[in-house]
């Protein structure tokens, strides 16, 4: 396909100046991505998936902070925050039928409204770096693309046969039946 939407899901580990939290998990954000394949919009699509796809990844989402230490100058006073997203996904289709992908995704994440602050920010200052790798299996196959130029042979056959028809009771000689 072309185009996309996912929701995805992330926990944030590790400290990174990212959260001063105590919990093994530091964050977590979900977020409503759209998806736009470049390798069909340059290569045309194609009725079996590529060995390798590129995609575009941009999104919004919610982060939230787990608990924190209030003396650590990384102390968000709201736990809650507006994020950006920004990547892209790089697709290896392995297998057979190319029903196993592994996903890798170099991304950008900003968080928009830096809890400290009460404006909108999109800058570096409140971005963070990431390498998300992922894993996705296709169950009932996939990239089925249906023919429409058939469908619409089916059509004209279907309406050449009304016009058949119409003819045929034309030609026929018309009786009116007058019952009294």
């Amino acid at each position: 396909p072309l185009y996309g939407i996912e929701l995805q899901g992330s926990a944030i580990f590790g400290d990174n100046h990212f959260a001063d939290a105590k919990t093994f998990v530091r964050a977590i954000n979900v977020g409503l991505n759209g998806k736009f394949n470049l390798s069909n919009a340059i290569g045309g699509i194609k009725s079996t998936p590529r060995l390798v796809e590129v995609s575009t990844n941009i999104g919004l989402g919610w982060l939230h902070f787990m608990s924190q230490e209030t003396n650590s100058p990384l102390y968000y006073k709201d736990k809650n925050a507006l994020t950006a997203k920004s990547g892209l996904d790089i697709a290896f289709n392995l297998g057979k039928a190319r029903n196993h992908v592994i996903v890798l995704t170099p991304s950008v994440y900003w968080n928009l409204t830096c809890s400290n602050c009460d404006r909108i920010q999109f800058n570096k200052n409140y971005a963070q770096l990431s390498l998300e790798v992922g894993y996705r299996w296709y169950f009932n196959g996939r990239h089925k693309l249906y023919d429409i130029r058939n469908y619409e042979q089916t059509i004209a056959d279907q309406k050449d046969v009304i016009n058949s028809l119409n003819e045929q009771l034309a030609a026929k000689q018309q009786e009116v039946s007058k019952m009294v």
